[in-house]
């Protein structure tokens, strides 16, 4: 073989990479079709008009998402055993639809008879190529990452999640703190293990990437709010360039 045929070979996947990533951008966000609320207090999850075959994996799995929400908001009603109102909110905010992912925000809260209301903060992260849920890490390029999972309580699925010293930085940085909400209450004190760091889920959202900590206890679960990195805080992660230019221009 010639002696310059790897570097033609490495030249022809740059540009395959590169002309992939202009076709990315070059396409328009997914349209989506809202929905019926669950509830007159849940909304309902969106899904997209006119998918592609892995874009139809995407609205099944929303579809489930809903279908297990739903079920809450209909066992959450009337008095528990205390004499108290039960009671199931869910919030939905789309935070990136498109080129390259669909995200979508969610707020839960309910009282269902327990001990104490349950409050929950997550963020479901779709590859509209794929169909996938995203798995972050892969894209953590300069942290060390471990993978993890997340399960909202009401919801019965799992869900991905990441753990990075470097990812938990960048949040405590990006943090202000609000009403009765400190970010010693969220991620706990400075010095402090690998094992003992936050939880986060990441998702696209308008100006960067959002980082929300997870998996909090429940006393901190009110409190949990995303911390949004703009290209700085995306190059310190390692955050490859083309997924950096569908975050910060969609």
């Amino acid at each position: 073989m010639p002696r310059f045929a790897p570097s033609i070979a490495f030249m022809f996947a740059t540009a395959l990479l590169l002309a992939d990533t202009a076709h990315c951008l070059g396409q328009t966000p997914v349209q989506l079709l809202h929905r019926k609320k669950l509830s007159p207090t849940a909304d309902s999850l969106p899904r997209i008009k006119n998918p592609t075959p892995a874009q139809t994996k995407i609205n099944r799995h929303l579809q489930m998402v809903d279908s297990e929400a739903r079920g809450s908001a209909q066992g959450c009603t009337g008095l528990d055993e205390q004499g108290d109102n039960m009671f199931f909110q869910r919030d939905i905010r789309v935070t990136s639809s498109g080129p390259l992912f669909l995200s979508v925000e969610i707020h839960e809260g309910a009282g269902c008879g327990g001990v104490h209301p349950y409050n929950a903060s997550f963020t479901l992260t779709y590859d509209l190529t794929t169909g996938a849920l995203v798995k972050w890490s892969k894209y953590l390029t300069r942290t060390r990452a471990k993978d993890l999972t997340f399960t909202p309580l009401t919801e019965g699925m799992i869900l991905p999640a990441v753990r990075s010293a470097v990812l938990e930085k960048l949040f405590v940085a990006g943090w202000q703190d609000r009403q009765g909400c400190t970010v010693e209450a969220v991620v706990g004190p400075d010095s402090k293990s690998e094992a003992e760091l936050t939880d986060f889920q990441l998702s696209a959202a308008t100006g960067g990437l959002s980082v929300l900590p997870v998996n909090l206890a429940s006393a901190a679960s009110a409190c949990a709010a995303p911390v949004i990195l703009g290209k700085s805080g995306m190059d310190e992660l390692g955050i490859p360039q083309n997924i950096q230019d569908a975050l910060l221009h969609q």
